[in-house]
């Protein structure tokens, strides 16, 4: 499993992610699913709960893992692991880039100490006045991947975040390139819509982008596509479903401390809308307008 950021403890296998967390994101999970929320279709697929259960027998203990199905549980433990889908699981080589909106980055159970902790991130990066932040990013150049940390969404400016985006493309032939930003922006589209209705609220989730990032894989997964007479190249999103390969994906994680609200989410739907500026001067070759928080 690629990771752009964070994560350090989640494991992968047989297409599935599965990582610690706490009864907020899978209740998060679980609520969405309940109230077949449209930001659903953004979300990584969720399987469940990693429990386990000790059994005794004639011979010795032994301990059993076995996958929960979701359920709505506010008892849960603070160290619970949750079930995903591998969301690089249909990519040879995945390129990953982890972008986090919003500025503020902590809930309403925060101590005062990680408070003030994350308002100075907040406050000394694009978090503060753009509404996000780039938290990492993985890919190929030249046959060696390469891992962008978090120092490099941290240093980055008003001015200068649009082009170290723009670095995540960089292994990209302009038409590939052309053709992915579409994609991604069509996919920022929907979102933006989502947050604009559904009443949420969100802190430090991130919205994920992957791409195939193996050159002939990639040649090959867009060939078919247009060889079934797909000739546009406008945004489709259900085009890689229906034609059953994926050249790009996005999705937005980490729920740790989100949860159900009265009003939408201003905080991260103007992040949503400032990535959309940037991902579309990028294409453009234009400056980005975003609206800043000053």
């Amino acid at each position: 499993m690629v990771q752009a950021a964070g994560h350090g403890c989640a494991e992968q296998a047989n297409g599935l992610f599965i990582k610690p967390t706490n009864s907020t994101e899978i209740n998060f999970y679980t609520s969405m699913s309940a109230l077949d929320s449209p930001l659903t279709d953004l979300m990584p697929n969720f399987l469940g709960t990693l429990a386990e259960t000790k059994t005794n027998s004639n011979e010795s203990n032994s301990t059993n893992t076995s996958l929960s199905t979701p359920v709505l549980d506010s008892s849960l433990s603070e160290q619970s692991c949750i079930v995903l889908e591998d969301l690089c699981e249909a990519f040879e080589d995945p390129a990953v880039l982890d972008i986090k909106i919003g500025s503020v980055l902590y809930d309403s159970h925060a101590s005062e100490e990680k408070k003030q902790r994350m308002d100075k991130v907040s406050q000394a990066t694009t978090s503060g006045s753009l509404h996000f932040r780039i938290a990492g990013m993985s890919l190929i150049i030249g046959g060696n991947r390469i891992h962008y940390g978090k120092d490099f969404g941290r240093e980055a400016t008003i001015e200068n975040v649009a082009s170290r985006i723009s670095e995540f493309f960089k292994p990209l032939t302009s038409e590939y390139k052309e053709y992915i930003l579409e994609l991604s922006i069509g996919y920022l589209q929907q979102l933006e819509k989502i947050l604009s209705e559904v009443k949420i609220e969100m802190h430090s989730s991130s919205v994920l982008f992957i791409y195939e990032n193996n050159m002939e894989k990639l040649k090959s997964k867009f060939e078919h596509i247009h060889s079934t007479g797909n000739e546009s190249m406008k945004y489709d999103m259900n085009l890689q479903l229906k034609n059953k390969v994926q050249i790009m994906d996005m999705r937005i994680i980490d729920f740790a401390h989100s949860q159900c609200a009265e009003t939408i989410d201003n905080d991260c739907l103007v992040g949503v809308r400032n990535v959309i500026s940037a991902f579309e001067s990028i294409s453009s070759g234009t400056r980005p307008r975003y609206e800043i928080n000053k």
